[in-house]
């Protein structure tokens, strides 16, 4: 019987997005924060505060959440996944002129 991934978004297992033959993630224009975040000011001050791009649960993440789609992911301590749930609810509710 075969398993079906734990977690996956896109029909593509998370735990197999991006890892090259060596079991590294690959640094890729993917987590580039111009590909996520339009507004120039928001990118600007994500760069003030050493943001510089995505790291994978945040990337893996983000146009879901953009979606206002529920997800379920975990990641260990450092991943990043407060940015990864914040950042697209923020620029949403600026997008809505709420914030």
């Amino acid at each position: 019987m075969k398993r079906e991934p734990e977690y996956e978004l896109d029909n593509v297992p998370l735990h197999k997005r991006e890892i090259d033959v060596h079991h590294n993630i690959q640094t890729t224009t993917r987590g580039d924060l111009n590909n996520y975040v339009k507004n120039k000011k928001c990118i600007e001050l994500l760069h003030k505060k050493g943001v510089k791009s995505l790291f994978p649960i945040q990337y893996c993440t983000f146009d879901h959440i953009m979606k206002g789609r529920d997800i379920i992911a975990r990641d260990k301590t450092g991943s990043g996944k407060t940015l990864a749930f914040s950042l697209p609810v923020i620029l949403r509710l600026r997008e809505d002129r709420s914030f």
